[in-house]
């Protein structure tokens, strides 16, 4: 498991550890403090010298990807605002299955001229609209210059330009810390993307995933996968004593789709470590018990480490409270603005719900 985290730079992130880390992590904290950034950091622990894996978490607003943004512009917002000489820098290290890992990304940023021949070269679409053209079809670029060091080894470098308008994939050799990460959004259930194939492959969990689908359905019968005859795509329907035929899972409600989502996440995660931004985003409070019991009891079992931020204290008592016997593999993880920037509280389950019931303390 991932037991430390110490985010030296990133973002707006500066100097931030996180010590004793547990099977399931609830982090908290007011906005700006850092909360989805650590997600982020966690993340590119799968692949932290692939270009296009940090493009994609610099890219991800919500649950929605902002196509229009460079890949020059993107990479530029994760490195932490106030830059030196023009100099900027990723660091962060991580204690993982006892082993600890140093991840560096040193960005120098510069100006520079490119030719048509450089343009090509680098798969720049020719400038036309907005972007002026010099004498001798010379164009301005700005240039970010990113190198990778993985404990203190050079772990191969990126080019970017300003006027890339195309992705060129990094030539790097891709190092693996962790070897499977999986990142759920709030609102990714909307889009009616799960992995459900993973689910339904284990008889076990598929029997108790059929148990919890009844507190939101009670003629809830099973859920298949079929082929469109049109597309040749699968798509999943879902049977139902209400009804004489399968109905598209796309036509139930958002919470049936998200508690979906969440238990066939963890299955994808095997062995691995499951990310869940806003993890109570759709879930009624009636249900949370069952659902968020249902991923910690089974998080053991298939070796999968859980970082869940919230906002909702109900949403926090619930993970807190719904298995008394697993309290102290549970941390929660309290992100606080000082003048010294932002520090974590951590402590285990038992004693965030003493701090709670009996001093009334703010856990969010």
């Amino acid at each position: 498991m991932l037991s430390e985290l110490n985010i030296e730079k990133y973002r707006g992130i500066d100097g931030l550890k996180l010590e004793n880390l547990g099977r399931v992590n609830v982090i908290a904290g007011e906005n700006n403090t850092g909360k989805t950034s650590i997600l982020e950091i966690i993340e590119s622990l799968e692949r932290p010298n692939d270009l296009r894996a940090w493009r994609l978490l610099g890219r991800r607003e919500g649950n929605s990807v902002r196509i229009s943004t460079t890949t020059y512009d993107t990479m530029k917002s994760l490195f932490p605002i106030n830059n030196e000489n023009n100099k900027t820098s990723i660091i962060y290290s991580a204690k993982y299955n006892n082993e600890i890992f140093l991840v560096e990304l040193i960005g120098e940023f510069s100006d520079t001229i490119l030719n048509d021949e450089q343009l090509d070269k680098i798969g720049v679409f020719k400038p036309d609209d907005g972007i002026i053209e010099y004498e001798h079809n010379d164009y301005e670029a700005s240039l970010l210059d990113i190198h990778y060091k993985i404990n203190g080894k050079n772990s191969g470098s990126d080019k970017i330009y300003s006027l890339q308008r195309k992705f060129t994939t990094s030539r790097n050799k891709f190092v693996s810390i962790v070897e499977n990460v999986v990142y759920v959004s709030p609102t990714q259930h909307a889009n009616n993307s799960f992995y459900l194939s993973a689910l339904m492959t284990n008889s076990e969990l598929y029997e108790k995933f059929v148990e919890i689908m009844k507190e939101f359905d009670p003629d809830f019968v099973s859920i298949n996968s079929v082929e469109d005859e049109m597309t040749h795509s699968r798509k999943y329907v879902v049977l139902s004593k209400k009804f004489k035929e399968g109905l598209l899972l796309n036509a139930y409600g958002d919470g049936m789709k998200k508690a979906m989502l969440l238990l066939s996440a963890l299955l994808k995660a095997k062995d691995g470590i499951l990310l869940l931004d806003e993890f109570e985003t759709a879930i009624h409070v009636s249900v949370m018990g069952k659902v968020f019991k249902w991923i910690i009891e089974n998080a053991a079992k298939l070796n999968v480490q859980i970082f869940m931020t919230s906002h909702s204290l109900e949403a926090i008592n619930s993970v807190l409270k719904c298995c008394p016997d697993m309290q102290k593999d549970i941390r929660m993880i309290t992100l606080v603005n000082t003048e010294d920037g932002v520090k974590a509280r951590n402590v285990n389950a038992l004693k965030a719900v003493q701090l709670m019931d009996e001093y009334g303390l703010e856990l969010r």
